[in-house]
């Protein structure tokens, strides 16, 4: 069940599948370095403001006690509007800087799952949620000034809960809740942050290179 905390990870810090921003005359290309600070820091906070839809995707099978491939469908992340961000560009050092805290965000997803945890098969398809608490995060990158445009490059990435939970409505095809799956989804439950942290390094780097691609797009506006 790792898999969604993955893709809700990525989905969350890079590839928001809808961005608007607001445009604002006082900033331009021609403008002061201030100017152009100011007009940076307010894309990339407005690029992660509201509750979106995040589309389809995949995780291939890990390595560890849970090995499973997912395919997760719709998904719907919502408190992004309550979180609190904080950006900081300075062209003169060459970075920008994001910090982004939420007492909690949820994931709606529709999943597809096959594979094993330990020994034992789990398959099945259905409604889920990844409910994750006190989230916090920071992304640096430098950025440049290359023929009027900027370039950002050298994403870092850092990402934490304090807890986490799911709520799944099959893990052994059953088509309504039976005995097994309520049973593993609270072992889960219990060992959220564990699976979160275990897992979560392999995959920053997909990660920052999507958040790369998300704010070149978006700094090419400024």
């Amino acid at each position: 069940m790792r898999g969604i905390f993955i893709v809700f990870t990525l989905c969350f810090l890079a590839s928001f599948n809808r961005v608007e921003c607001n445009e604002n005359p006082e900033f331009s290309r021609k403008g002061s370095g201030t100017e152009r600070e100011r007009a940076i820091e307010e894309v990339i906070s407005n690029a992660f403001r509201e509750s979106t839809s995040l589309g389809n995707y995949s995780v291939n099978p890990g390595n560890g006690v849970l090995r499973v491939k997912q395919i997760v469908n719709n998904m719907v992340i919502n408190g992004l509007s309550k979180a609190v961000r904080r950006v900081q560009a300075d062209l003169k050092a060459g970075t920008i800087f994001l910090t982004y805290e939420a007492k909690r965000l949820t994931a709606h997803v529709d999943y597809e799952l096959d594979g094993h945890c330990l020994l034992l098969p789990i398959w099945g398809k259905g409604k889920g949620s990844v409910i994750m608490d006190d989230v916090k995060a920071t992304a640096k990158g430098s950025v440049k000034i290359l023929g009027g445009k900027m370039k950002i490059t050298g994403i870092k990435i850092t990402f934490d809960i304090s807890d986490g939970s799911f709520e799944l409505s099959s893990l052994f095809g059953e088509s309504e809740p039976g005995f097994l799956t309520p049973l593993y989804v609270k072992a889960f439950n219990a060992n959220s942050k564990y699976i979160f942290n275990e897992i979560l390094s392999s995959y920053i780097p997909q990660a920052e290179a999507k958040l790369s691609n998300l704010w070149g797009s978006l700094l090419e506006r400024v």
